[in-house]
């Protein structure tokens, strides 16, 4: 499947779907929370596996995303 989110217009009428990329590349993960991380001003995903490894996607303006692994 797919990450991204839906964005509408002001108006309702202006939706469009952004994918930020392939649940494949984490499985075993699930989003844990979101927020701005790395301070860009962009929300980035936090993302939790049972053994309690985090990886946090560190959103780009481009909507591509950058891996990186959280210290437990």
């Amino acid at each position: 499947g797919l990450i991204g989110y839906w964005q509408e217009s002001a108006a309702g009428t202006d939706d469009f779907f952004t994918s930020l990329g392939s649940t494949s590349e984490m499985e075993g993960f699930t989003i844990d929370a979101i927020g701005d991380y790395n301070g860009d001003g962009i929300d980035d995903i936090l993302w939790s596996a049972d053994n309690g490894e985090k990886k946090a996607w560190l959103i780009n303006s481009d909507n591509t995303h950058t891996v990186s692994i959280i210290a437990c």
